[in-house]
């Protein structure tokens, strides 16, 4: 019991508190939907709501999806911000100092980054594979006669 308490107590104090996410909020912000007396319908206007949730900071991974009602909306944020998170955690991890997925691309192409750095050596080492794979030639076993794999 006191391992399982003690796991509890390492998770729940590396969550960010919902005191920090109001604090960094504009003052002012709000959530509410200003019902109106019927307790269901929203007046406030969408704009107003709109600019509210963009004041609120967005902190996106894949498995968001199957719990979050705003999961596509901080989605297109991190896919516009070009951050790895969108890629995953497990994803992330990997990638060490790689914060955005272009760095990622340009350390696979060894454009950027340190080749001493495992997760760019493992990037470019993937890359070469890849070439290697898709410039196979057919019936090399890669591919099959009709451009596919042969697990296809």
């Amino acid at each position: 019991m006191r391992k399982q308490l003690a796991t509890t107590r390492r998770q729940l104090a590396r969550l960010t508190r919902v005191e920090d996410i109001a604090a960094a909020l504009p003052e002012g912000t709000t959530f509410d939907l200003r019902l109106a007396d019927d307790g269901r319908t929203a007046t406030r206007p969408v704009a107003e709501l709109a600019a509210a949730v963009e004041a609120a900071p967005a902190a996106y991974a894949p498995e968001c999806l199957a719990a979050c009602e705003l999961a596509f909306h901080c989605r297109a944020r991190a896919r516009a911000a070009d951050v790895v998170e969108t890629l995953g955690r497990g994803v992330r991890g990997e990638l060490g100092g790689l914060a955005t997925v272009g760095a990622v691309l340009a350390a696979a192409r060894g454009e950027e980054g340190d080749p001493a750095d495992p997760a760019v050596a493992a990037l470019r080492r993937a890359a070469a594979l890849r070439a290697e794979a898709l410039a196979a030639p057919p019936g090399s076993g890669t591919r099959t006669s009709e451009g596919r794999g042969p697990c296809l």
